[in-house]
């Protein structure tokens, strides 16, 4: 089936169920059929023109990942008012596909008893990664840095972050610097790889980093 042909299925099913408040399994599969041959940015536009449980039920009707991208791209206001309309399950797959920057973006504009429920059903990691961002102040650069980048504090001494960073090398995203953050988690100064694992094991961070350089 073309695009086009997709395109035009998904219009006439749009019609046809359009006053309906309840579909039945057979023409749940018909829409999913139709979702499956169009852009995201037709389902997009699709699920900002539905009444929010239809938009839930097009959200599941989704794989992961696409779900978690049209999500991603509706209002907060929409956002909000859609996790409502999903089952806790449903709520978890769509969070857990989606990135944690993108995660804790949604959470900070969501009302606090949804956002709670969100959190519950994230696993333990996934929780912990989400906090650990929450943690920095709207607008920091916290906010925006990998959970998966090692940040450490001007006082931590060279030994022990050098130990820190091989123990965890595998998952690491960058290999070049990390961040140095104070006691607020403001970002102080960046720390070169390259400094810590020749400078001596006993002198603290402050020592070898550099002031941090702002866009």
């Amino acid at each position: 089936t073309s695009t086009a042909d997709a395109t035009e299925t998904l219009y006439a099913l749009e019609r046809q169920f359009g006053g309906r408040r309840t579909l039945d399994s057979h023409e749940l599969a018909q829409l999913q059929e139709a979702l499956a041959g169009v852009s995201l940015r037709q389902i997009i536009a699709l699920i900002e023109r539905q009444p929010t449980k239809r938009g839930a039920v097009l959200l599941r009707l989704l794989p992961p990942q696409r779900a978690a991208a049209a999500f991603d791209a509706l209002d907060a206001g929409h956002q909000a008012d859609i996790i409502e309309a999903l089952s806790d399950d449903s709520v978890t797959r769509l969070f857990a596909a989606l990135g944690a920057e993108d995660r804790v973006q949604l959470l900070d504009n969501l009302p606090a008893e949804i956002a709670d429920r969100v959190m519950q059903g994230l696993d333990e990691e996934e929780r912990r990664i989400t906090s650990a961002l929450l943690g920095y102040e709207k607008g920091s650069v916290g906010r925006h840095m990998s959970p998966e980048i090692v940040v450490v504090m001007p006082s931590d001494g060279v030994g022990g972050v050098v130990e820190k960073l091989r123990a965890c090398a595998d998952s690491l995203e960058t290999i070049y610097t990390i961040p140095v953050v104070d006691a607020d988690r403001i970002l102080v100064g960046v720390a070169q790889f390259k400094d810590l694992f020749v400078a001596d094991p006993q002198v603290s961070v402050e020592e070898v980093m550099s002031e941090p350089v702002w866009a």
